[in-house]
């Protein structure tokens, strides 16, 4: 493939390539939160599931574990 060729291609698809496709950026926009999350449970030496836990129990105090266990499956918790 020539170097006009080329050029041509990646002008044409740029929008859905890495790093301007906007799955890319939600990928990296997801893992900036993870770690931000992460960084507020270490000090209390929770992992980030564990936060997740307690911010459903937090929603709602005393729900069942089957429940929590629907509602993580839902979020696609970690």
């Amino acid at each position: 493939m020539a170097q006009s060729e080329k050029q041509a291609f990646l002008e044409r698809w740029r929008d859905i390539l890495a790093p301007y496709s906007l799955g890319y950026r939600l990928r990296l926009l997801s893992q900036l939160v993870r770690r931000k999350f992460q960084a507020y449970l270490e000090p209390f030496g929770l992992s980030t599931s564990q936060g997740v836990v307690l911010c459903c129990l937090w929603k709602e105090d005393g729900i069942p574990t089957s429940t929590i266990s629907e509602r993580l499956q839902q979020l696609g918790a970690p």
